[in-house]
């Protein structure tokens, strides 16, 4: 418990905005019996908290200005500018929406550029942020999947694959990724995992672009 507590301070400590909170707390805590009155703490509590507001907002206005060029130049297909946008928002805002959705642009850019081990390396950092990520949980985690595939190590794409599945941030996907947990079964010859996919994909009411594939499957499963 004591180690991930650790862990979990390490982390808000990267945070400059935080660091700069935490610093403070700290002065306040050391020097609690020399602020006299209750007015004198309340006040100063305001000013931190007005203080960290502030910064909060000052980073996350600039990480959206520069997430918004990087889409401008992928937009523009100017791709070599994207990616280092995206990368200074990645690294200088990591702890905001659009540093998490930097980390999952620039996985997807690399994984169409056939650089798996960085695509990976980007989807990883934006599966880490499980807080921030909303519906990019999924994306991240099929990310990391299609990397691994890309790889040839197919094992490590269903396990991606899998946490995906349980992820319902991503439900709308769920169908999706069922089809392709089928496929790659059915590449290692775990047919029984495949039937069970292709059985969960007819009895979806959301699966219908998947379901006629699911029985061409499952037919082509009994056969062999």
């Amino acid at each position: 418990m004591n180690i991930k507590f650790s862990q979990k301070k390490k982390e808000l400590r990267e945070d400059p905005v935080i660091e700069t909170f935490l610093q403070t707390k700290d002065f306040f805590q050391k020097n609690l019996n020399s602020l006299v009155g209750t007015g004198i703490v309340l006040a100063f509590v305001l000013v931190v908290f007005g203080v960290y507001s502030w910064m909060r907002q000052d980073s996350l206005a600039k990480a959206e200005a520069v997430f918004g060029q990087a889409m401008i130049d992928y937009g523009n297909r100017n791709i070599e500018k994207a990616v280092e946008n995206f990368r200074i928002v990645a690294d200088n805002h990591r702890n905001t929406p659009q540093g998490v959705m930097s980390s999952v642009m620039l996985g997807s850019i690399f994984l169409s550029m056939g650089r798996d081990d960085d695509a990976i390396k980007w989807f990883e950092v934006a599966s880490s942020k499980k807080g921030r990520l909303g519906f990019l949980g999924g994306e991240a985690l099929e990310g990391l999947a299609t990397g691994y595939e890309a790889k040839g190590d197919i094992p490590k794409a269903l396990e991606y694959l899998e946490k995906a599945l349980n992820d319902d941030r991503a439900k709308y996907r769920h169908p999706a990724i069922r089809w392709k947990m089928a496929l790659l079964n059915q590449k290692v010859k775990n047919a029984v995992r495949a039937e069970t996919l292709c059985r969960e994909i007819l009895s979806d009411t959301t699966a219908t672009e998947y379901r006629q594939q699911a029985e061409n499957l499952l037919a082509a499963l009994s056969a062999g």
